[in-house]
């Protein structure tokens, strides 16, 4: 909150694919999920893919990648673009986790969050006085399911009464007009009548109180991230992206997850903060997307941004220059062989109106007018 108060935040933030693997992979080619065919959460990066963090290297930047990389199932094998890594197979553990680094194997003791944030530290440092620039990808395995807090924030949120969301969607009257799918879809892993008994949780108020628990070690990784920079005097002169994969369904339309095109899972948080540039906190209305990152990095790097990138640098809006922006964009989304309640999705989402359809199932497309609906 302090870091987005301070920068360029901007409230219209979106993922072209809400699912980790194929948004992550938007992130680094800056491609659409169906051009660079990462459809699921198993399928690596093909090889010789243009990236963000190759296309820094051949500018002098040292750069390095930590936390979790998901691309390729139990692969934890440095990836092209990283001079440093550290990562964990899949999903990898909360606690105790084996490390990958640089191509060792290393058992770490201790919660995820904290070590992945003492090795992002540790970079920081050792490249600060180096006179080629560098550049740091943190990612952390939290906030992802099964929740699970570091123990010093366990409880922390004990009692929390959780309101249900306008659209929790209990009656018959609220799936009138909608696709038959998303009713079915409640009574599924990713709705909001899951059995939360069988796996853990034991009702959906804990639920949202252990994820809210788990994002807590995150907000304080971002500070210690930030307290070492300033120990450098190095804050004002960084630039910091804070961005994520997904957004995430809390309830709202029945449904528990991601992948559907409902605005919270399409929606993410993201900022700026870089004073030397951006010295007043500014709010931006423009509609940035996933595929956008590799491309405002590369400009800002004084990179030549890659032909196969389908994102749009808003290196101008950073610099608060008058530009043309995009008033809508498509959002795709491919079903998945571990998850086929949710159909494959292809919409469009302007300023003013969202538009859902589902090729391949006979069943309502949707179409909202956001200021009414």
């Amino acid at each position: 909150d302090r870091l987005a108060a301070h920068g360029m935040y901007f409230e219209n933030a979106f993922v072209t694919t809400s699912l980790c693997s194929p948004s992550r992979a938007s992130i680094l080619t800056g491609q659409y999920a169906s051009t660079h065919q990462i459809m699921d959460n198993d399928t690596p990066l093909p090889t010789g893919t243009p990236t963000f963090p190759s296309e820094l290297q051949k500018v002098g930047y040292r750069t390095a990648f930590i936390g979790k990389w998901h691309m390729g199932g139990d692969n934890d094998m440095p990836r092209p673009g990283f001079d440093h890594w550290v990562s964990f197979k899949g999903q990898g553990a909360y606690n105790n986790p084996e490390m990958n680094v640089d191509g060792t194997r290393i058992k770490e003791k201790g919660y995820t969050t904290d070590i992945l944030t003492d090795y992002a530290v540790a970079f920081i440092k050792e490249n600060h006085h180096q006179e080629a620039p560098y550049f740091l990808y943190l990612s952390h395995k939290a906030i992802h399911e099964n929740f699970t807090p570091a123990q010093r924030h366990q409880g922390e949120y004990h009692g929390l009464i959780v309101p249900r969301p306008e659209t929790f969607g209990q009656l018959e009257k609220d799936y009138r007009g909608k696709p038959d799918w998303l009713k079915k879809q409640r009574n599924s892993w990713h709705g909001a009548e899951r059995d939360f008994q069988a796996t853990g949780y034991g009702d959906f108020d804990n639920f949202f109180r252990l994820y809210s628990e788990a994002m807590l070690s995150v907000d304080e990784s971002i500070g210690k991230v930030t307290q070492a920079l300033e120990e450098l005097d190095a804050l004002d002169n960084t630039l910091i992206i804070y961005y994520s994969d997904n957004g995430y369904m809390m309830g709202e339309q029945g449904l528990i997850d991601k992948r559907v095109m409902y605005e919270p899972s399409i929606r993410v948080p993201a900022f700026v903060h870089w004073p030397a540039v951006i010295p007043q906190p500014i709010t931006k209305k423009e509609m940035i997307l996933n595929i956008d990152l590799g491309p405002t990095i590369l400009e800002l790097a004084g990179s030549a941004i890659p032909a196969s990138m389908h994102g749009q640098s808003f290196a101008s809006l950073i610099r608060r220059e008058a530009t043309s922006w995009r008033d809508a964009f498509v959002y795709e989304y491919f079903v998945d062989p571990n998850a086929v309640q949710t159909p494959t999705i292809i919409g469009l989402r302007t300023e003013q109106y969202s538009y859902m359809t589902y090729p391949g199932v006979w069943d309502n497309y949707e179409l909202y007018d956001l200021k009414k609906d």
